[in-house]
């Protein structure tokens, strides 16, 4: 196990044999929407049927979507009771209030339902599907229509039986729009309209205050890592034409500049920024060595060229392969802000970087630069020279000049001369002219000169500079046109586009106003998809195999030359480019299984202006999430195409959950230490074997998909979460994925690290620990309710485990029965404690205080199975271990204790930087790795556990995840040994 010392107990994979009345399976969801959350709670009386109706196959789908905007959907479940008939089921359908904006960010109250648009909380009193409540299992399905959006939705089941006893489910839905996707539209007919965006809000609202700005936003004074925060700027920006976010990006080392990337990697993973394309917009002046004013970069500054070098190789890594990473002739855009102050050698230093990229990351860089200055001499070939070396060009903000002394008189009139005359150039040269306007520019409250003269707004002068941006767009090579306007949120500079208390929506109003003009002007009527839906048809053990796709066309049929539908798993390149995963086994993770289908309508006929479409999809290989495409190609030889994205499907049955129902619990530890810091990540701290996934990030959420496919694939159906409070951001993103409802989550508590030791290296169980480490447990519980995270009990008890309890020193009794009562009383339930006593060394008949100290536990374990630095095991480490457990076993017998003892398949940490290089390790060997799962097996407590360390330690070679030196070995022999098991239970 990494980053412990040698010696120190712990616990690891954990396989739980339990009676299978105590293993009731959990509701779960299947969503074509991104990660959410969910709860379960009962209640029942106190003598005859106890047991509450349970709530099973909760599904909720989009029926009706119009450009991203879901208006109806239809959720579906059963209710089913073990000895009692179902008496009554409740549904409540109740949108999110965010009354925190006005406490927190001081949004004005008036301005709350501007923002969240006032919508009632629906209640449904249901009826089964067949009309009568007259059986044990009943199914429900109810439409929910006209959903107003703007916000998150809480969807409340309340089931109750003949008894008396109660189940009441909770799941909230990921941000539901409020606004059909303008910008959707709009790029569909080659229209692309960007924006700056910023990320520069602090979570203490600091920089608010430390700078004047001319508006408020209407959401109050917001921090950039509030994810209700950033859906709302998608929401807004594309409903009303926007479908660009530049992201302004200034480095990612520490301090601030590490706080706008993470929001920035946020917004990336949130659900609705699928809805809009993010580009970077590279800030040049701060990030490279300047000499201002005017700014003059040189690029003979090797310096200069060795930071930007990086950054892009940076940038490529984390951003570029992302699948709405703007991207144009298939290279992702980058806008170098004040490139035109860059000197010295630009060719070599643009060709050099650009070589660095495309050799590394396989792919070339648009680069955007911003020569398009109104005072700029065209005639200049050193200037001209410089714009050569790149594929865009542009001016920012349009050129704004404080004195006001603009070209033609008047920002508007030199608008229009400037991009005539760079249209004209740039056509001639074949590099394209993005033009960039705004629709205000005042500075003097924040770092401007208070004798500048602004730009000032006014919505008929914005509508007139839009229309002059978009005559003099340059056609991109994929017949895209592409301007700039404004900024959405630099509030310091008064540029914005976003609501403000002063102007609320106007500004958005005014620039709608132009592009849906436009489009009219340049369009006739497309075809619309209508009624899309996906349904799962065949669905074996939580893996879905086969699939229905429905939906309905509107298009004169005469003009429709063909309908395809494309079936394709999501592309995932980046586990090769940025996790350095060997191309050979690309296919191995993420299975190559793509469709294409040649559609007819459902009456076998196109001949209708209305056509219903369906196709079953079958036999889907699984293992990735899935694109459903729907290419329209028209007789005037346009392509429409209509898009929606699967969640993850799994690649296997589910065989943990099969093991589940025979009453066998199989769980695994699980690791969330894998991270990338300052460009260094720990996986360069050294390893013996690479994980077949290379060498991953923990907070991927594709990551956490394929380990739980893989985890319950082969039996596993438990995650035991290593935690540390410190990593509480990747262990919520972990209980957020869809398919964490399909395994148990439980926790193995770090004391080392966390809790005070006294001078033996012990931990006392004094009032300052007993307070840290209660306060830690139950916050672990509040987020798995949050989130809807299925926690493993025993007995009605949650259970956990805790690494160091063997060092427990002090009274344990009382510390341990204060521990209990404190989480009693927060959360509600008892637990079930798993101590690290089990130490192979010890003779359980001695008066040692760790053997005393056991029986304070429900049940006791081994780190690393009684590893030993020297290798003193004996004729054989199998032979000390089943002579080790035996002894034991009497001792937890006599004392009424769970025995849970634990196997590794190997243990070897010489390899890593804080390793011992005189360790012997212990042989990693599938029958040796067989062998000791049977001697654990033969000496655990029922209920059995059989405690594997680990899934994926690979500091100390403890892994059975899949590596590329072995493949799928380990769990394939887990899998072996768990089906001879189960065929005995």
């Amino acid at each position: 196990m990494g980053l412990r010392s040698v010696g120190v107990l712990v616990l690891g994979i954990v396989v739980l044999v339990m009676a299978s009345a105590c293993l009731n399976q959990p509701t779960r969801t299947n969503t074509p929407t991104s990660p959410s959350t969910s709860s379960l709670t009962t209640s029942h009386r106190e003598r005859g049927d106890v047991n509450p109706p349970e709530i099973l196959d909760f599904n909720w789908t989009p029926t009706k979507v119009v450009w991203d905007k879901i208006y109806d959907i239809k959720i579906t479940f059963r209710v089913i009771d073990d000895e009692s008939r179902i008496k009554r089921v409740v549904l409540k359908f109740v949108p999110v209030g965010y009354e925190y904006f006005i406490t927190k960010y001081g949004m004005r109250p008036e301005d709350y339902p501007k923002v969240f648009p006032p919508e009632k909380e629906r209640v449904y009193e249901l009826k089964p599907v067949d009309g009568v409540f007259d059986e044990l299992k009943e199914e429900f399905s109810v439409e929910i229509k006209n959903i107003t959006g703007g916000r998150e939705y809480r969807m409340i089941i309340t089931a109750e039986d003949d008894a008396g006893n109660t189940q009441k489910f909770e799941y909230k839905t990921p941000y539901i729009r409020q606004y059909e996707n303008l910008g959707r539209r709009l790029y569909e007919k080659g229209i692309i309209v960007g924006t700056p965006y910023y990320v520069w809000y602090r979570n203490d609202l600091s920089n608010w205050h430390d700078y004047g700005h001319k508006y408020t936003p209407l959401m109050g004074t917001y921090k950039s890592n509030d994810p209700i925060v950033i859906s709302k700027h998608i929401d807004w920006a594309t409903g009303y034409g926007i479908n660009l976010f530049l992201v302004s990006w200034s480095g990612y080392e520490e301090g601030d500049l590490k706080f706008f990337d993470e929001n920035l990697q946020l917004m990336f993973n949130i659900s609705i920024s699928q809805d809009i394309y993010i580009a970077i917009l590279y800030e040049s002046v701060g990030r490279l060595i300047s000499r201002p004013p005017p700014v003059y970069i040189s690029l003979d500054d090797e310096r200069n060229v060795e930071i930007l070098t990086s950054d892009l190789r940076y940038l490529a890594k984390m951003y570029f392969s992302k699948q709405n990473y703007l991207r144009i002739e298939g290279k992702p855009i980058v806008y170098l802000y004040e490139s035109k102050g860059y000197t010295g050698n630009l060719e070599n230093a643009i060709r050099r970087v650009r070589e660095t990229i495309t050799n590394e990351y396989g792919t070339d860089i648009f680069l955007i630069s911003d020569h398009a200055h109104p005072l700029a001499d065209m005639d200049d070939p050193v200037w001209i020279d410089r714009l050569k070396q790149f594929d865009g060009v542009t001016v920012w903000l349009g050129g704004y000049l404080p004195d006001g002394k603009y070209v033609g008189g008047s920002y508007t009139k030199q608008l229009k001369i400037n991009y005539s005359k760079w249209y004209n150039l740039t056509s001639k040269l074949g590099i394209l002219l993005i033009p960039f306007g705004t629709p205000e520019f005042d500075n003097r409250l924040s770092w401007g000169s208070p004798n500048s003269i602004p730009i000032l707004r006014d919505k008929n002068s914005s509508k007139q500079n839009l229309q002059t941006l978009l005559e003099y767009s340059s056609e991109l090579p994929d017949s895209h046109k592409m301007i700039f306007w404004g900024t959405f949120n630099d509030f310091f500079e008064s540029t914005t586009l976003e609501p403000a208390q002063q102007y609320e929506f106007s500004s958005l109003d005014g620039l709608r106003e132009v592009l849906e003009e436009y489009l009219e002007n340049i369009t006739s009527p497309e075809p619309q998809v209508l009624d899309f839906n996906w349904t799962p048809t065949k669905v074996a053990w939580d893996k879905v195999y086969d699939l229905n796709v429905s939906f309905k066309l509107s298009y004169p049929p005469d003009e429709i030359s063909s309908v395809k539908l494309i079936f394709k798993p999501e592309n995932y390149s980046y586990f090769i480019t940025e996790y350095g995963m060997r191309r050979e086994d690309y296919y191995k993770v993420f299975p190559n299984d793509s469709r294409v289908y040649e559609l007819t309508p459902v009456d076998g006929v196109l001949d209708e202006p209305l056509e219903e479409f369906e196709v079953n999809i079958t036999n889907i290989t699984g293992g990735a999430e899935y694109w459903i495409l729907i290419q329209i190609q028209t007789k005037n030889g346009r392509t429409v195409e209509y898009k929606r994205k699967t969640p993850y499907i799994r690649q296997y049955e589910n065989f943990g959950r099969q093991l589940y129902e025979k009453g066998i619990l199989v769980g695994a530890t699980y690791y969330l230490w894998y991270r990338r810091e300052y460009g260094r990540s720990n996986w360069d701290d050294g390893h013996l074997l690479t994980p077949l996934l290379g060498e991953y990030l923990s907070n991927d959420s594709t990551v956490i998909s394929k380990t739980i496919d893989w985890m319950t694939g082969y039996g596993i159906n438990t995650v035991i979460l290593s935690y540390d409070p410190n990593f509480m951001d990747k262990i919520e993103l972990f209980m957020k994925n869809p398919l964490v409802k399909e395994i148990k989550v439980s926790f193995m508590y770090e004391c080392p690290g966390r809790l005070q030791e006294d001078l033996r290296e012990w931990f006392p169980l004094n009032e300052h620990n007993l307070n840290i480490m209660s306060e830690d447990i139950i916050r672990f519980f509040e987020i798995a309710e949050k989130n809807g995270a299925d926690l493993l009990k025993i007995d009605n008890k949650y259970v956990f485990q805790i690494y160091g309890a063997a060092t427990f020193s002090g009274n344990v009794s009382a510390g341990m029965s204060s521990l209990r009562n404190i989480i009693e009383s927060r959360v509600g339930v008892d637990v079930y404690i798993i101590g690290d006593h089990l130490i192979l060394t010890i003779e359980p008949a001695m008066s040692e205080i760790v053997v005393r100290n056991s029986l304070y536990f429900d049940g006791i374990s081994s780190w690393a199975a009684g590893y030993l630095n020297d290798g003193n095991y004996g004729s054989s480490y199998e032979e000390y271990l089943d002579v080790g457990y035996r002894k034991w076993r009497i001792f937890c017998d006599k004392n009424k204790i769970g025995l849970h003892p634990a196997i590794i398949p190997s243990f070897d940490g010489r390899w890593v930087s804080w390793g011992n290089p005189n360790e012997v390790p212990v042989e990693r060997s599938p029958k040796k790795f067989r062998e000791r799962l049977e001697i654990a097996y033969k000496y655990a407590t029922e209920p059995k556990f059989l405690i594997i360390n680990t899934y994926n330690d690979f500091f100390e070679n403890t892994q059975i995840e899949p590596t590329t030196e072995e493949g799928m070995l380990y769990l394939e022999v887990l899998k072996d040994f768990l089906e001879t098991v189960s065929t005995y239970r």
